[in-house]
């Protein structure tokens, strides 16, 4: 809203996913040797629950979020497992017409920084008082109701997420082969949330792939629709496409291209076999096939014709509902579930006693 083009958001961030930028440094801030890097992390992510949250002290980083970008930190409006706040800019006539975020961590937590970093005095990431900060433009564009369900069924919308998929995993290459050390230190997808996924079934022909950068390469991991906004063309350019503005970059990782966009078909599949989130009443908008072709089509207008191997595509996306169980399960099982999360936990665990994976798509 124009009241609130001056308002910033900071998030504290105390996950412990892998970024691209963040490894070096925490390099730097441990001062560990390679080889034990990824050994430290793992131990410290396998001692904690799901829905962890480690503190995050306010005054803290009010105080350095102050010195190093001149925002007053306001509002705390999210907390678990990160800390989220709003904050302004002490001078109105510096201020960023877009909304930002800080993302900070404490010491030994890894996480990844969103969107394009802001400097701060020259420097990418801040390091002060145990936590690790740094700032990043929020995204552009608008959010998608969820269930108005405009982010399923807009062809124009799903062709724009299949269009930015294909962007980023070329950019994605070009990474890797720029910085193969730090791609390298990427969690793998069955590295995440703890090795929830760990022993997963996996079809041998994705097995004989896993590393092929054909097929393989670092990902964003979670783009679904509370993880990016959409801009609209202008209202007078009707030849125009939507385009997707996507951020929440916490489940970087490692794993197969098609992984990536099975996690946007597997919403669509969620809604089609469980119902609404809601009340589990049916959501006759939600078409999987159709999603599917549309999404793929976009994706292929800048990866290739061919380029989606339509059967390893729906192998994912049983793997991302066999995911789905698995991190549900051992949520609630755990037992420190966010309130506000623990009816989707228990939707998705009684959609899966109902209707359980297809593991046959794995032999």
């Amino acid at each position: 809203k124009e009241k609130n083009k001056n308002r910033w958001v900071l998030r504290g961030l105390t996950e412990w996913f892998l970024p691209i930028l963040l490894p070096v440094a925490l390099w730097e801030l441990l001062d560990l040797p390679g080889r034990n890097f990824n050994s430290l992390a793992w131990a410290v992510a396998s001692s904690m629950s799901l829905f962890t949250t480690l503190p995050v002290s306010r005054e803290d980083v009010a105080a350095i979020v102050s010195e190093h970008w001149g925002l007053e930190l306001a509002d705390e409006l999210k907390a678990s497992q990160n800390t989220t706040y709003s904050a302004d800019h002490r001078d109105d006539h510096a201020a960023s017409a877009h909304q930002q975020r800080v993302l900070g961590l404490t010491a030994g937590k890894r996480s990844t920084p969103r969107e394009r970093v802001l400097s701060a005095k020259d420097a990418l990431l801040v390091r002060a008082r145990g936590v690790i900060i740094a700032v990043s433009e929020y995204a552009r564009g608008a959010a998608q109701l969820y269930l108005g369900y405009r982010w399923m069924t807009d062809a124009a919308v799903v062709r724009a997420w299949g269009v930015w998929f294909g962007t980023f995993h070329a950019a994605s290459r070009r990474f890797s082969a720029a910085q193969p050390a730090v791609a390298s230190r990427m969690q793998k997808w069955d590295e995440m949330h703890h090795g929830v996924l760990a022993g997963a079934p996996v079809a041998p022909a994705d097995a004989a792939v896993e590393g092929n950068g054909e097929h393989w390469g670092v990902l964003h991991g979670d783009v679904n629709p509370s993880n990016f906004f959409v801009v609209d063309p202008p209202a007078d350019d009707p030849s125009g496409s939507p385009q997707l503005s996507v951020f929440d970059w916490d489940q970087a990782q490692r794993g197969w291209w098609l992984w990536d966009l099975a996690q946007a078909i597997f919403g669509v599949l969620m809604l089609a076999e469980a119902g609404s989130v809601v009340d589990a009443s049916p959501v006759p908008q939600a078409n999987p096939a159709e999603f599917s072709d549309r999404l793929v089509a976009g994706y292929e207008s800048v990866a290739g014709a061919g380029s989606v191997d339509r059967a390893r595509l729906g192998r994912m996306v049983q793997l991302r509902k066999y995911f789905y169980g698995a991190f549900c399960r051992r949520a609630l099982a755990e037992g420190n579930v966010p309130p506000a999360m623990a009816h989707f936990l228990k939707y998705i665990v009684d959609w899966q006693d109902r209707m359980p994976v297809d593991k046959s798509v794995f032999q």
